[in-house]
């Protein structure tokens, strides 16, 4: 007799641990700590021992702009995670989850706001979502299941194809009737 199948929902976030030699004065990677409360964001990859460490393994292994850190030398907190990526010699132990990214549609065929409180900084390649109010992605996560629904906390990483530059992805959401945006989720959102 066949066992019956498991739907399959697609990629899941998952989490690895990777040793880092720090080769010189940096790691070499932009974090920003106002994604979430309990990890920090990989905002970006600036060479140092990072770049080499992920010349030296597979894609799957390797630290990327949108990973979440969960761990630095076995440390959790924002402070102490800091610090080790300042003063860590030899080598830094990192707990990285990778987020799986997902994309919604959302229609402006009324007049109807979009309903989100958006926070940005220019030197990190995410719009961060402070809340949802009254509006286009309300009635969206109306239709919708909760795995699916845009929360406070997500990070917004595409608007209509544009990413990386929070200054245009803003001018993106702005500029067109819909909009196609591209999410993941910090784990203390799930």
């Amino acid at each position: 007799k066949d066992e019956p199948k498991e739907e399959d929902s697609g990629p899941q976030p998952y989490i690895f641990e990777v040793a880092v030699e720090r080769d010189g004065e940096h790691l070499g990677m932009v974090l920003d700590t106002s994604a979430s409360t309990k990890v920090l964001f990989v905002s970006r990859i600036v060479g140092g021992s990072l770049t080499t460490y992920n010349d030296a393994v597979e894609d799957d292994r390797q630290i990327k702009m949108y990973d979440f850190i969960l761990e630095i030398n076995g440390r959790t907190t924002h402070k102490e995670m800091l610090e080790d990526v300042k003063n860590c010699k030899g080598y830094a132990k990192l707990k990285i989850l990778r987020p799986v990214p997902f994309s919604l549609l959302i229609s402006r065929s009324t007049d109807k706001e979009l309903g989100a409180g958006i926070c940005y900084h220019p030197q990190v390649p995410s719009l961060g979502v402070k809340e949802i109010r009254e509006g286009l992605l309300k009635d969206y996560n109306d239709t919708v299941p909760e795995d699916k629904q845009v929360k406070a906390g997500d990070c917004i990483i595409a608007v209509n194809g544009v990413s990386t530059d929070t200054m245009k992805m803003v001018e993106a959401m702005k500029a067109t009737t819909d909009l196609t945006l591209t999410i993941i989720r910090p784990p203390d959102v799930w």
